[in-house]
Parts: C-alpha cells; structure tokens; sequence
C-alpha cells in the first residue's frame, strides 16, 4: 500500500504568515471532534440546562444571552489555526474503505483523521465523508493532506479548511449561532400536533393540512409540522397585529409552494415574528434533486417580518421570499444558522440565496441581516445558488439599513477573499450585494462581516447601488481585510 499526498495546497489567498496582530492565536490542542461537522451536530442531543455560556463573552449584541438551551450545532467552526473542515474533490475508482489522513506543512501540526472512498469517490458523493481526530494547532497556512494507502483511482484533492481570522479572535470578541451558542427548538421542548385542532390556539383554525391565522397576536407555539405536512397562511386584516411561530419543527413537504408560511396578509402595520424554529429542506448536499419537492420558497410575503434564532438547512433553494410594499416593509435576521442549501439544479427550482427580495419597484423594504452564521459544506454535487447570503434589489428599492458581524463561510481548494477564483462549487458569490430588473439598492453598509469564498467566483457580487460602503470586512482564509473596494490584477481583494 502507498501513501497519497493530494491537494498540494499552501495558503491560497495571502502570505504564508499570520496577517493581523488581532488574529489571536489560539494554538491550544483540540479535543476529538468529528470531521463530517454538520452530520455529527445533527445528532447533538442538546443535553444541557440553564442558560448559554457564552464563552466569546458580552461586549456586543450578538444574541447569546437569549439563545435557546441545546446543543450549538457546529461548536469548532470559527477555531483558528486548526484544520476544520476539508474540502473534497472525490476523484474516481479508488478502493473503497476508510483511511487515514495527516498533515505536514502549514507552520502547524498534529492535525489527523480518516477519510472514506465509497463507489470509488473520495469522500462518498457528499464529500464529507471524513473525521477529524484531532484539528491540530498552530497553522498559519493550508497543510498538505496525506492519505496512506489509497490506491486505484485519480483525480481527488484534499484541501484543508483553515481560518487565520474569526469573530474569536477579533479585537472585540463576539459569539455567533450554531457555533457559540445553539439555534432552533430548545432542548425538552414538548411539541404538539398541529392537525388537531384542540391543540390550536384562539385565532387559528385548521382545514385539510393548512393552518390558518386570522386573529390579531395569534402565538403558533412548540408544534410538530412535520408529522402530517402542516403549512400556515396568515392572513389577518386587523391593525398593528404580531403574528408568531416559535419553538416548532418545519420541513419541506409538497402540500404548499411555501411549507413554512405563506403571509397573505398582516393586517396593516402588521408583523410576522418566526423565531427558535428549525426548517429541515430535506435536499441533502451531493445529491442531484434537492427535496424533490422543488420549494424555492418556504415564507412568502410582504410586510414586517423577522428571524431569530433559527436553525435552516438543507433547503432546496431559499428560506424567505418578500416583496417590497408602500409603505416599504422591513426584513429583520439576526441570530439565525443557515447550513447547506442549495442542492437543487434550475430547472426544476431557481436559482439561490437564503433570502430574495423583488417585485414592484418602487415598492421597498429595509434589510437588517445580524450576527448570522452561513456556511455551505463543500461538495461537487449540484448547486445552483447566486449567493449564500443576499441584499439583492431586484425590481425593488432597498432602503438601508445593515449588514453586518456575519460569518459567511463558503470552503473549497481556491483563494479566500478572491475576485477571480475559476469554479463556482457552491455558489457564484458569499453575497450578493446589488441591483437589478430596475430595483436600487441604496444606503447599505456591509461591515465587519467574516468570509470564506473559497468555494466560490467572488467574494461579494458587487451588482451596483448607491451610497454602499464595504468596511471591516475579513478575510477569514489570511486574516487581512476583504471589503473589495479595489481589486487586483490577480483578483486579490483589499
């Protein structure tokens, strides 16, 4: 048997060195943890009691203290100078089993684990097919990968997934979700069966699989919407009325075209609060279908509406669709996980981004997206996303107001921070940050937000608009600024 060095890889993006005295270098050995990270988080049973640790500490309003109690779902993601996550180009007609893998280079060391080939493919169809034993320490740069023994086949790389620079080690530490603290149902929630009507509040009626929300400050609270398919329609037309869903389980389904909530109506100065839900799309990354069910938009509407603390993934192509209205409405996410979206291919779904605003010009709308966390495991399998994340004016007018302390991870084996990376595995850009079909986009301010494009053609999609500023904004992969106001032959980004 032989050993196999693939995907060669040094540090992409910048210089082999530590690019910021505030990329705080955490070089302390990791405990085991599992390689394949969201498959294994799936499976947290969220065992803890009280109230979140919050171990980034509290200088910023970053949702920790609030947080729902279970398990975070991807507790190692914004370690810095370790390998974790690997990035897997499957290759062909290797001998399948499982195999070890180290590292040499990279300024580091100790990272380990396994990695399986099943029908010949390196990493299985989904390239995750891995574990990380140990993350190592001490990496300023992409280690070279090593896996002994594999034999029979070509065309696999490996690349490793190491950040420089998180909100770990900022100057000002913050806590993000998924990673620092849990999102979605809290731990011991007791869920009810939304298809009996007795379990329904006053205001909400059930007929066939659909609820149905006329009344004003109607709490759609703890329910099961996966047992039998069960969608909402809201539909109130009284005034100044909140309409909330919280602490429930969704998944796509194909009863409805939006298995979440379709938001017919709010009722004027109305709102839609959707907050600590989780939404399972059931389009698996490396698949060539997505769900199936072809849902590009699981919340339809227009309005106030606002996302806290919610756990999505696996979606086919979108969370949210809205509309603009006049008087504009406004679109509020903080404190949200997003995770491995995207899996399918146009037709049968559109193409994607975890939110879309259009229609009607000049109607408008404000968007606010804070302290979220997006990331989209590598893989080669279909994917048809414009952008993991999306201030998209299209045919509408986007008045302000922030986007800001997000981490947008998309990994892969090409540059972070890059204007001119060859592929677009999983997505064309981490943002779109633009105009277009005669929307404008006006008075947005994109800053201190961390990105991994490495996945990707660009870091930001850069589709006009006016008075737009891009500050603080960080490459993770090297640890310097990725803001894109110029751009360099080579397509580095300052």
């Amino acid at each position: 048997m032989r050993s196999v060095s693939v995907g060669v890889v040094l540090c992409l993006a910048c210089s082999s060195t530590a690019a910021s005295s505030d990329a705080g270098l955490d070089a302390a050995t990791d405990t085991t943890e599992n390689g394949d990270v969201f498959a294994d988080a799936m499976n947290a049973d969220g065992a803890e009691s009280g109230t979140p640790t919050c171990p980034q500490g509290s200088a910023l309003d970053d949702g920790c203290p609030a947080a729902p109690v279970c398990a975070p779902q991807l507790p190692q993601l914004l370690d810095t100078q370790k390998v974790v996550m690997l990035n897997v180009v499957p290759g062909s007609g290797y001998a399948d089993g499982t195999y070890n893998w180290t590292t040499t280079g990279g300024g580091g060391s100790a990272a380990t684990g396994t990695i399986t080939v099943a029908g010949g493919a390196l990493g299985g169809a989904s390239s995750q097919g891995y574990a990380i034993s140990s993350s190592g320490s001490g990496y300023t740069s992409r280690p070279t990968i090593t896996v002994a023994g594999l034999t029979g086949g070509s065309g696999a790389t490996v690349t490793a997934s190491v950040y420089l620079a998180t909100p770990h080690n900022a100057s000002t530490r913050w806590n993000m979700p998924g990673v620092d603290y849990c999102v979605g149902v809290p731990s011991g929630t007791k869920l009810e069966d939304p298809s009996v009507p007795s379990n329904l509040p006053s205001g909400a009626t059930l007929a066939g699989s659909t609820v149905t929300v006329t009344g004003c400050n109607v709490t759609l609270d703890s329910f099961d919407f996966t047992l039998h398919a069960t969608v909402v329609v809201v539909n109130v037309s009284s005034s100044g009325c909140t309409t909330t869903i919280q602490n429930s389980k969704f998944s796509a389904n194909a009863t409805a075209l939006e298995p979440i909530a379709n938001l017919a109506s709010l009722g004027p100065g109305g709102a839609f609060l959707f907050q600590r839900n989780e939404y399972d799309g059931l389009a698996p990354i490396g698949g060539s279908a997505g769900s199936t069910f072809q849902v590009n938009d699981p919340i339809q509407g227009t309005g106030n509406v606002t996302l806290l603390y919610n756990y999505f993934h696996n979606f086919d192509s979108k969370v949210i669709q809205m509309s603009g209205s006049n008087p504009a409405g406004s679109l509020t996410e903080k404190y949200n996980l997003f995770a491995d979206f995207g899996s399918c291919k146009t037709p049968p779904c559109a193409h994607g981004e975890s939110e879309y605003t259009y229609g009607g010009a000049p109607n408008g709308l404000s968007l606010t997206l804070r302290f979220n966390t997006y990331i989209l495991h590598f893989h080669t399998g279909v994917s048809d996303l414009t952008s993991a994340q999306a201030v998209q004016a299209d045919d509408v007018d986007i008045t302000g107001t922030s986007d800001d302390h997000n981490v947008i991870f998309l990994p892969g084996p090409q540059k972070t921070c890059n204007a001119q990376n060859g592929t677009a595995y999983t997505a064309s850009a981490a943002v779109f940050d633009g105009q277009q079909e005669g929307g404008s986009l006006t008075n947005m301010s994109f800053d201190s937000n961390y990105l991994d494009n490495s996945g990707a053609y660009f870091p930001w999609y850069r589709a006009m608009g006016s008075t737009i500023t891009h500050t603080n904004n960080i490459d993770s992969g090297g640890g310097g600024p990725c803001n894109c106001n110029t751009v360099a032959g080579d397509g580095t980004c300052d």
